[in-house]
């Protein structure tokens, strides 16, 4: 199994949508998180590109805000959302996996 894992940066731009989009369909992942994920067009677009190529993709938050986007090419079912949180379940492979977005904050 093949995972990706990858904080997109401000959820992706105009500018750099093409490049992450590129770099994720190289990977021939079976699975990827991404995190920093915002649902707004950006995102629209790079779900748009994966679920053409035959995922499944699922986004923590429907708001607008940073969080996370699982996308996989084995059917999964959502199990918890939560802003940032986002917990599915891969049956096939009885695998849990979580994707959480934890922004950073600097240390004082």
């Amino acid at each position: 199994m093949r995972i990706t894992n990858l904080n997109i940066w401000h959820g992706g731009s105009q500018k750099r949508n093409p490049l992450i989009i590129d770099y994720l369909l190289s990977t021939k992942s079976d699975l990827m998180v991404l995190t920093e994920f915002i649902n707004k067009d950006g995102g629209k677009e790079i779900i748009h590109a994966l679920e053409s190529e035959g995922y499944q993709t699922q986004v923590s938050n429907t708001d607008g805000g940073y969080g996370s986007l699982i996308a996989s090419n084995m059917n999964f079912i959502k199990v918890n959302s939560e802003d940032r949180w986002l917990e599915v379940y891969l049956s096939e492979l009885d695998l849990h996996v979580l994707g959480v977005y934890i922004p950073h904050q600097p240390v004082k």
